[in-house]
């Protein structure tokens, strides 16, 4: 079986033959998302496939392979669906910690060439990451109030304002990021700048699908 020759490849193979083999038990997967995920997973087979003969993989498969992850490992849910806005902050955490690399690296000293490559690097991460959410966060439709609202610190459930303040806050530091780069050049920084706004675009979507009240107050 193909997936077998994978394993050593990545560990998302791992999950990938439960997918494909049984229902995903997670709670909050519908019948729906059981049969996209099983569909992306046959897609993902030939990408999997050159990742473990040593043949390069795009940003964009990198990308597909993460919101995957997010979307269909049982794994992953567990670790950071127990509500939106944890969903939301674990994101959040992550590009935090690339700010630092990304201020440091622009402040030089590298040539242009050292620049653009690790910029490059840093923004493709950053649209892996930011793509993933959303992933996550199309997890969410359909769920109740104490889910869409839960507070990961525990304690009173959040209102719409205090989950579109969380949203805001994460969109804001994007744009931040976005803008420390703007000046470097180079495809792959320019196609991850782009793919980065239609994630956020993306992200506003699907927070207003899980929950109207958000309508209006999601920034892009």
């Amino acid at each position: 079986m193909l997936f077998n020759r994978l394993f050593s490849a990545i560990t998302l193979a791992s999950f990938i033959v439960s997918i494909l083999a049984a229902p995903i038990e997670v709670k909050r997967h519908s019948i729906g998302l059981q049969q996209e995920c099983k569909k992306i997973a046959v897609e993902l087979e030939e990408t999997l496939d050159h990742k473990n003969i040593g043949l390069p993989v795009g940003p964009e498969d990198e990308a597909k392979i993460a919101q995957f992850k997010a979307k269909c490992s049982p794994e992953d849910q567990k670790k950071t669906h127990g509500s939106v806005a944890a969903a939301i902050l674990a994101t959040h955490k992550q590009l935090k910690a690339l700010e630092p690399k990304i201020t440091k690296t622009m402040a030089g000293p590298l040539n242009l060439g050292s620049i653009e490559k690790t910029i490059g690097a840093f923004m493709t991460d950053m649209h892996k990451k930011v793509s993933e959410l959303n992933a996550a966060l199309e997890s969410f439709k359909g769920e109740g109030p104490s889910v869409v609202y839960g507070n990961p610190a525990g304690g009173t459930q959040l209102t719409p304002g205090d989950l579109a303040k969380v949203a805001n806050t994460l969109i804001s530091d994007i744009s931040e990021l976005k803008d420390k780069v703007q000046n470097v050049s180079g495809y792959t920084i320019s196609s991850a700048l782009q793919n980065i706004g239609e994630d956020v675009r993306n992200i506003k979507k699907t927070l207003e699908t899980i929950s109207p009240e958000l309508k209006g107050s999601i920034q892009t």
